[in-house]
C-alpha cells in the first residue's frame, strides 16, 4: 500500500524539479510512511510513499525492470502476485525480490496492455515504458484505490490524493461548477469529475495510456449486466463459499501483521470466520461501540461473534465527534465528501494500527448480494405502484399535513413514506437515481447559491441515468445492484475506507470485491440474493453453518449515527456560526437564507435535516481550508496522521 505521484512533460517543458517533488510526496505521508522513492528523467517524473506489506526489505519502489527501463509504482496489493511470478519464472523472467509491484512490469513487458487482465488485487498503478516513451495509469476493477490526474498541453500530473496536485502548482485551484452542482446534490463527487477545475478521477476499470501526443482513456473492465442464469440454489452457495475462501486466503498473504474490522453482521462476521478456519493462532479483531446512543450500538453483537471464534478482541468506544475532527476530515478527503460515517471509522483505524498494519473488511457485500433495505423498497415499490394513484396523493397530502415532531422515531418513517409514494409516479429507474439525492429539485432550488444558479439538476440525475442505462440485459434488482457497483461503491463506501483507514498507515482489503466474487454475485437471479423477508438470502444459507443462528435472523441494523442529534446538541454552536449567510456569499455555492431555514426546521424538530446540514457543513469546511486561503502546504502534525 502506497501513496503514488507524477508527472509527464508533454512538447518541449520538463517535470518539476526534486524539491517540488519532495513537496507532492510530503502531502502523501500518511499514506506511505515507511519509504520514499523517486525516479526523474528529465520528461518524467516518479513518486513513491510506501507501507511495506509485502517484501518489506526488497519492494521499494518505483520498481525497475527491463534493466531500468519499464518503471511501476503501485498503491495496492496484487493478491495472486505468486501465482503470477511462478507464471513468469517458467516463462524465463527473472525477477529480483519477492515484491507484488515487479510482477506488473514484467506481465507488462509480455502482455502489454492486455496486463491488467492477469491481476487480481486492488490498485492505482503507473508504469513508465522508457522505450516507447510511453506511461500508462490504471486503476483496479472495483475503483478500491484512488487515482486523480490533470492533463494539459504541457503536462499530466497524477496522484493518489489531490493535494500533491495542488502542491505541484501545476493545478490551479479553481472550483468545478458540475462538481459542485453533483455535490450540493449527492454530498459526494462521483467519478469522473473532481471537485477542481481541470481534475478528473480515473474511474473504476479504466486505463490512461499516454503515448507520444496521443492520449486514450478506456474502461478495460465493466460488472456483468446480462440476463442471469437460473441454478440450483445449493448451487450457487456451494460456488459463493469456493469463491469467498480463495478471496480471503489470497488476502491474508502478508508480511505484517493483520486482522480485521468487526462491525457483528454477516459479512465481517464471515471474513473473521473463513480467516480463524485458516489460522495460524487468534485473528485481531477490532469493532466500534456508541455507548452514548444504544439504538446505534452493535458492539455486543461483534463481541458475540468474537467469542465464538476466538479472537483477540479490541474495541473503542465513539462518542460526538469533536469540532476538531471535522477539520481534520475536510483534510483528509481532499474532495468534500459528507459521509460521517468516515468519523468513527477514522477512529476505529486509528485503533487498529496501534496493533496491526492491514485489516480485512466486509465492504461490497450489500451492494453484491442485496443487503440494503433500499433493495427491498424497491422491489415493494414496484407492487405499490399498482395502487390507484388517488390513493396514493391522499397519503402523502395526509402525512404532509400531520403536525409531525422530528424527535419521534415515526415522524421519519412517515415522512420517508411520503417522499417514496410521491415518488411511484416517477419512472422506475430515475426513482432509484433519486434515492442518492439529498433534495428534491424544489428543495435544491431553495439551498442553492447564486453561482448554481443556472445549474440543472437534472443534469446530475441525467448523469447516474446513463449509467444505469448501461445494465443491459439485468433484471430489476441487477439493474439497481448495477448502478450501485458503478457508482456509490466506489464514490462514496470505498472512498471513506480508503481515507479513514491510509490516514493511519492502514491497509484495508474487502474479499467480497475480489472481482471473480463480483462477477458470479452480478450473475445471480434476483431470487438469489433477495427474498421480501430475508436481504441477503444466498450469503446467509451459504454461511449457515459457520455463523451463530441469531446473527444470521437478526434483523439488518445498519452503521447508522445519531448524526440529527449531534447537530442539534454539541455540534448546533460550531454549525451556526460556520454557516453563516456572510460565509456561505464568500463561494456563492449555497445560499444563507435558504440554509438557514433548514437550521431553523431542524433545530425546532420539525423535521430531521441532519444529512443536509452535514453536506453542506462539510463543503463550507472544505472551502475555508483548500480554496479560501489557497492552502498549499501540509500541516506540520499531518505528516504521518496520529503516528507523527
Amino acid at each position: 500500500m502506497c501513496g503514488i505521484c507524477g508527472a509527464l512533460a508533454r512538447g518541449e517543458r520538463r517535470v518539476p524539479e526534486e524539491p517540488v517533488l519532495r513537496a507532492m510526496l510530503a502531502t502523501l505521508a500518511h499514506r506511505g510512511p515507511d519509504d520514499e522513492g523517486l525516479f526523474r528523467d528529465g520528461r518524467v517524473a516518479l513518486g513513491s510513499r510506501r507501507l511495506s506489506v509485502i517484501d518489506v526489505a526488497g519492494g521499494h519502489q518505483p520498481l525497475a525492470t527491463a534493466g531500468g527501463a519499464i518503471q511501476v509504482l503501485l498503491n495496492g496489493e496484487i493478491y495472486n502476485y505468486r501465482e503470477l511470478r511462478a507464471e513468469l519464472e517458467k516463462d524465463g523472467a527473472i525477477l529480483r525480490t519477492q515484491s507484488d509491484t515487479e510482477t506488473i512490469g514484467h506481465l507488462y513487458e509480455r502482455r502489454g496492455l492486455d496486463f491488467l487482465d492477469a491481476l487480481n488485487g486492488m490498485f492505482a498503478l503507473a508504469v513508465w515504458d522508457g522505450r516507447r516513451r510511453r506511461l500508462v495509469l490504471a486503476r483496479d476493477r472495483l475503483g478500491i484505490k484512488p487515482l486523480y490526474y490533470h492533463l494539459d498541453d504541457q503536462f499530466l500530473v497524477f496522484a493518489s490524493e489531490l493535494k500533491p496536485l495542488l502542491v505541484s502548482t501545476l493545478v490551479p485551484g479553481v472550483l468545478d461548477l458540475e462538481a459542485a452542482r453533483d455535490y450540493s446534490l449527492l454530498f459526494e463527487v462521483p467519478a469522473p469529475r473532481a471537485i477542481l477545475k481541470g481534475v478528473r478521477k480515473l474511474p473504476a476499470g479504466h486505463l490512461l495510456v499516454v503515448d507520444g501526443t496521443a492520449v486514450t482513456e478506456r474502461a478495460y473492465w465493466t460488472p456483468p449486466a446480462e440476463a442471469p442464469r437460473p441454478r440450483r440454489m445449493e448451487e450457487q452457495a456451494e460456488e459463493l463459499r469456493a469463491l469467498f475462501d480463495d478471496a480471503v486466503a489470497l488476502q491474508m498473504r502478508a508480511d505484517v501483521p493483520y486482522g480485521a474490522f468487526l462491525s457483528g453482521g454477516v459479512d465481517s462476521s464471515a471474513i473473521v470466520a473463513a480467516m480463524a478456519a485458516r489460522g495460524p493462532g487468534p485473528v485481531k479483531t477490532f469493532s466500534i461501540g456508541f455507548p452514548d446512543h444504544p439504538r446505534h450500538d452493535e458492539s455486543a453483537h461483534a463481541r458475540e461473534v468474537a467469542r465464538r471464534f476466538g479472537t483477540e478482541h479490541h474495541e473503542v468506544a465513539f462518542a460526538a465527534p469533536t469540532v476538531e475532527r471535522l477539520p481534520e476530515m475536510v483534510y483528509f478527503f481532499d474532495e468534500p465528501f459528507a459521509d460521517a460515517a468516515f468519523l468513527p471509522t477514522f477512529t476505529l483505524s486509528e485503533l487498529a494500527r496501534r496493533h496491526v498494519t492491514v485489516v480485512l473488511t466486509g465492504d461490497g457485500g450489500d451492494e453484491i448480494f442485496a443487503g440494503y433495505d433500499r433493495y427491498r423498497s424497491e422491489v415493494l415499490g414496484r407492487w405499490a405502484s399498482h395502487v390507484p394513484r388517488p390513493v396514493r396523493h391522499a397519503v402523502v397530502r395526509a402525512v404532509a399535513a400531520l403536525p409531525l415532531s422530528a424527535d419521534r422515531p415515526p415522524a421519519d418513517f412517515l415522512a420517508q413514506a411520503a417522499r417514496k409514494l410521491s415518488l411511484l409516479d416517477v419512472a422506475e429507474d430515475e426513482r432509484y437515481v433519486r434515492h442518492f439525492q439529498a433534495f428534491s429539485a424544489e428543495q435544491w432550488r431553495a439551498v442553492a447559491g447564486p453561482v448554481l444558479r443556472e445549474a440543472r439538476p437534472e443534469d446530475t440525475t441525467a448523469d447516474q441515468l446513463s449509467v444505469l442505462g448501461q445494465a443491459g440485459g439485468a433484471d430489476f434488482l441487477g439493474r439497481r445492484m448495477y448502478f450501485d457497483v458503478r457508482t456509490s461503491l466506489p464514490d462514496q463506501m470505498l472512498t471513506k475506507v480508503d481515507r479513514a483507514t491510509m490516514a493511519h498507515g492502514l491497509e484495508a482489503r474487502v474479499p467480497f470485491l475480489d472481482h471473480r466474487l463480483v462477477e458470479f454475485a452480478m450473475r445471480l437471479p434476483q431470487a438469489a440474493k433477495f427474498r421480501p423477508w430475508r436481504l441477503k438470502h444466498l450469503p446467509k444459507l451459504a454461511f449457515a453453518d459457520r455463523l451463530p443462528r441469531a446473527l444470521l435472523h437478526r434483523r439488518k441494523h445498519g452503521f447508522q449515527l445519531p448524526l440529527d442529534d449531534w447537530l442539534r446538541g454539541s455540534l448546533r454552536g460550531f454549525v451556526r456560526d460556520a454557516l453563516t449567510p456572510a460565509a456561505l456569499a464568500r463561494h456563492g455555492v449555497f445560499d444563507g437564507g435558504g440554509v438557514r431555514a433548514l437550521l431553523d426546521a431542524h433545530d425546532a424538530r420539525r423535521r430531521n435535516h441532519g444529512r443536509q446540514i452535514f453536506g453542506i457543513l462539510v463543503f463550507q469546511l472544505w472551502w475555508e481550508r483548500w480554496l479560501a486561503g489557497a492552502a498549499r502546504t501540509v500541516p506540520a502534525d499531518r505528516g504521518l496522521s496520529a503516528r507523527a
